[in-house]
């Protein structure tokens, strides 16, 4: 027999001792149970039935042969109602235990007409075009607006309808002629009566942002016991009005792992803290990753960031959400557990998971990982103390050793950091790039400086890690040659040489930078470049004007990411700017 892993199984599940005392339970068992979970389980067992379970739990244990009995019993719920269950009864591989899965009989009709009605909804739903959806309820008068892929759903608006028309004219989310078209679809909406299509500019897809066309479908519908109106917001190109189909992807969803992006995940964190829901806020941090890397290569070590992105959806995908905030960090958040022993339940499964990953890859040098935890209610009810405990819990474990999960204790884990500190950490991490990495790149510059223009493309390399981007490239000289290129493609060219030598174009730097953060605002004015983007896949980039000693344009530093649009954060423009300067500092010493 071979271990289970409970919190895979999509019914209430445990693991009894032959006394019928949980040992091992996954979260779907502690969310029905609550603190029953504690008592044997003949105790919540109709008293009639309680010897037939005995009898069956006897014979499996006794069994030569993995024999799995299927047993009727009726469950006393933490509601005090008895509910009719299958108890499927399995051997454990740990002598005089059993697994036991509870699988439900009892039906409840409101429930089920619920979802029914749940079902219809997202049949009319799936008829539509576009990636981010509306539901409107006539009668509430709420709407939730939101974007779904890959198992997760962002919710970006949800509340009264009249509140989410004030705030997108207030904040500029609408300006100018498409404020009255934005009003007009606001009031179809409301009225619930005819199927519409309105075109206009906005940045209701990213929060005011960056300025797209979008295409909207209004669609009314009545599925019997309540009126709604149901639509899409797809992107568009206004001139062309070709729809984008990976837009909304390439926003909400990191492009190496399809799970939250930095941006999506702090903004879902963000509003259950704000909603007062009772959550678990949660950092991990791969061990050692920068061995992994080393010692395997960094096409592995994406493997691994993916495997263990898909771990923790795995085990909180009913109750959780999960985002990538760095290099090799993750936040997750977990809803409405009951207690700290579920909160652990969840930390338990998911850091033995990632330990299991690669074996047959690794051998003994396990791939693991450090969780830091943090409690709404109990440490905090603002999300940035949260964050920062959660830190400090990862900072904890990692100090203990790796290979472990902290739930913060006050008295256990002292107080958080000094508040110069704190501020420093706070800017890192709410740029969400790993201090591993940034570190890494501090040093890969220091070795710039002593070795030369030679050590340039390991620079790249690490920066690379470090701001999350995924090619960068050095021009320099007259005929913008490229002296470094990571990773290594001498078949690729980021842009046209005559790019750097359009005076249209130089006018969009300020200073020496240019950030393009959607590279489809170039498709009119500077179609050459445009075309070359989209031939490569770039969708964001940061550009900066190298110079000569004698303080003419000499040559540039490119990053460029593909699969999603990035909006650079303060502290990514700085470090590549800081970056830019040391690389342009050595060109122009070793010139002269």
């Amino acid at each position: 027999m071979e271990e289970k892993d409970l919190n895979i199984i999509q019914y209430p599940a445990s693991e009894f001792s032959s006394s019928l005392t949980a040992e091992n339970s996954n979260y779907r068992m502690f969310r029905f149970l609550g603190e029953r979970i504690y008592f044997p389980l003949y105790k919540i067992v109709r008293e009639d039935e309680q010897e037939a379970l005995k009898a069956a739990v006897t014979k499996v244990i006794e069994s030569d042969k993995d024999e799995v009995v299927e047993l009727c019993v009726h469950v006393l719920d933490k509601e005090d109602t008895y509910q009719e269950f299958i108890f499927v009864i399995e051997k454990s591989p740990n002598p005089g235990n059993v697994y036991i899965i509870f699988k439900a009989l009892s039906a409840d009709s409101e429930k089920i007409a619920a979802l029914e009605d749940e079902i219809s909804l997202l049949k009319d739903l799936l008829t539509l075009c576009g990636k981010a959806l509306f539901v409107y309820d006539i009668d509430t008068k709420l709407l939730k607006l939101f974007y779904c892929a890959y198992d997760q759903t962002v919710e970006l608006f949800g509340g009264p309808l009249k509140d989410f028309r004030n705030y997108c004219v207030d904040v500029g989310i609408v300006r100018g002629k498409d404020r009255i078209i934005f009003e007009k679809m606001c009031d179809t909406i409301a009225e619930g009566k005819e199927s519409q299509i309105y075109e206009f500019t906005s940045s209701i897809l990213t929060n005011g942002q960056t300025l797209d066309g979008n295409r909207i479908r209004i669609t009314p519908r009545m599925d019997g016991r309540r009126k709604q109106v149901i639509g899409s917001i797809a992107p568009m190109s206004i001139k062309t009005g070709v729809e984008s189909d990976d837009y909304l992807e390439g926003t909400f969803l990191d492009s190496l792992t399809s799970i939250l992006n930095r941006r999506s995940i702090t903004e879902f964190a963000r509003y259950q803290v704000v909603n007062g829901k009772k959550i678990a806020l949660c950092i991990l941090d791969i061990d050692y990753f920068k061995n992994i890397n080393d010692n395997y290569g960094h096409l592995f070590g994406d493997q691994v960031i993916v495997a263990v992105a898909d771990v923790i959806q795995r085990a909180i995908k009913d109750v959780g959400k999960v985002g990538r905030i760095g290099g090799d960090e993750f936040l997750f958040v977990i809803n409405d557990y009951n207690d700290e022993a579920e909160l652990r339940s969840y930390l338990r499964s998911i850091k033995n998971n990632v330990q299991s990953l690669y074996q047959e890859v690794v051998g003994n040098n396990k791939i693991t990982c450090t969780i830091g935890a943090a409690r709404y209610g109990v440490d905090s009810k603002k999300y940035d103390e949260l964050f920062k405990i959660a830190d400090r819990a990862l900072y904890v474990g990692k100090e203990k050793g790796r290979n472990r999960f902290i739930i913060y204790n006050k008295e256990k884990h002292g107080e958080l950091e000094d508040k110069e500190n704190a501020a420093k950490n706070s800017e890192i991490r709410d740029a969400y790039y790993s201090d591993r990495s940034l570190l890494d790149l501090n040093v890969a510059l220091g070795n710039l400086i002593l070795k030369g223009s030679s050590a340039i493309t390991s620079v790249l390399d690490v920066m690379t890690v470090a701001l999350m981007v995924d090619k960068a490239k050095v021009y320099w000289g007259k005929d913008r040659k490229i002296i470094a290129d990571y990773p290594e493609n001498p078949f690729e060219n980021f842009m046209s040489n005559d790019a750097m030598d359009n005076p249209a174009y130089q006018e969009k730097f300020e200073g020496d930078l240019v950030i393009i953060t959607n590279t489809s605002s170039l498709e009119y004015e500077f179609p050459e470049i445009y075309t070359q983007m989209l031939s490569e896949g770039v969708l964001s980039y940061m550009q900066y004007r190298l110079r000569d000693g004698e303080g003419n344009v000499n040559g540039s530093v490119v990053v460029k990411v593909c699969g999603v649009r990035m909006h650079f954060p303060k502290i990514a423009v700085n470090i590549f700017i800081n970056m830019c300067s040391i690389i342009n500092a050595v060109l122009i010493r070793e010139e002269s």
